[in-house]
């Protein structure tokens, strides 16, 4: 068998066309499914406790999307960080009407969404007086 130019090109052409392919067909297989994380502001408003690190965390934030105020519901999983005053903390430490910042996963699949709070930060106010180093 003879090489050619022309083979070569053929050959190259055909490897080309499979891994067009192969990067169509795997990217619509899992059309109806999408992850997005994104970050809110709010209050808490109600907390659901399944257990001392686990549950549901109802939020009250401001849309500056839907220049509303809206309700969030997110799953408190094991996984989810919570830091209260920067100290590692479980969602049974969590209190109804506490500003929080956090990030929030969304899993899309077949049209519903799954919301996962993946970050939970809260700096409670510190109480006004005598500073431990101003004490006389």
């Amino acid at each position: 068998m003879r090489y050619t130019n022309t083979t070569t090109m053929r050959r190259w052409g055909a490897s080309l066309c499979v891994m067009v392919c192969l990067l169509v067909a795997g990217g619509c297989s899992d059309k109806d499914s999408s992850v997005d994380v994104v970050t809110l502001e709010g209050k808490v408003d109600k907390i659901e406790r399944t257990t001392a690190t686990t549950g549901t965390l109802t939020v009250l934030y401001r849309s500056e999307k839907h220049g509303q105020d809206m309700v969030g519901i997110g799953e408190i999983t094991s996984e989810t960080e919570i830091l209260i005053d920067g100290t590692l903390a479980t969602l049974a430490d969590v209190r109804e009407g506490e500003r929080i910042r956090g990030e929030v996963r969304i899993d899309k699949v077949n049209g519903q969404e799954r919301k996962t709070v993946m970050k939970l930060h809260i700096e409670r106010a510190k109480p006004i007086g005598i500073s431990p180093e101003t004490k006389p």
